[in-house]
C-alpha cells in the first residue's frame, strides 16, 4: 500500500473520530438540557400542586378540576377490524359494537373449566423410598 493510501486512510478516520467526538458533545449538551427541561417541569408540577392542596378546603372547586383533568381518559379505543361469521371483513367504529367485538374476542380465548370433576391419577411406581425425616435425632443434636 503506497504512503499516500495510508495517509488519506488515517485523515479519514481522523476525521470520523473528530464527528464522533463532536456527536458525543452534542449528545451530551441534549442531554443535559433535556434533563434540565424535565426538572423544572417537575417543579412546576409539584408547586402547582401544592398550592392546590393549601387551597382545597378554600376553593374545592379548583381541586376538583385538577382532578378531573388528571383522570379524564385521553386515548379512545380505536376503531377495530374484525371478521364476521360469514367471513366478511368489517370495521367497529362504534363503542357498543367494540364492545361486543372484545367480549368475542376474549370469550373464544378464555375458556370455564369444571371445577366438580377431576381426573383420577393413576398409582405411579418409584423406585426409590424416601423416609420421613426424624426429628427427634435433630433435636437431641441441637440441644447438645
Amino acid at each position: 500500500m503506497s504512503t499516500r493510501v495510508k495517509t488519506s486512510s488515517k485523515k479519514v478516520n481522523f476525521g470520523n473520530a473528530i464527528s464522533k467526538i463532536e456527536t458525543q458533545k452534542i449528545l451530551l449538551s441534549y442531554k443535559k438540557n433535556r434533563n434540565t427541561v424535565r426538572n423544572k417541569t417537575r417543579q412546576s408540577d409539584r408547586f402547582t400542586q401544592n398550592e392546590i392542596a393549601k387551597t382545597c378546603k378554600n376553593n374545592p372547586k379548583h381541586f376538583w378540576k385538577y382532578v378531573k383533568a388528571k383522570t379524564k381518559s385521553k386515548d379512545p379505543i380505536g376503531d377495530l377490524k374484525y371478521t364476521t361469521e360469514s367471513g366478511d371483513k368489517v370495521i367497529a367504529g362504534k363503542d357498543d359494537k367494540k364492545a361486543e367485538v372484545l367480549c368475542d374476542f376474549f370469550s373464544s380465548v378464555f375458556c370455564t373449566e369444571n371445577d366438580t370433576v377431576f381426573p383420577v391419577l393413576s398409582n405411579k411406581k418409584c423406585d426409590f423410598a424416601s423416609e420421613p425425616p426424624n426429628f427427634d435425632l435433630w433435636m437431641t443434636l441441637l440441644t447438645d
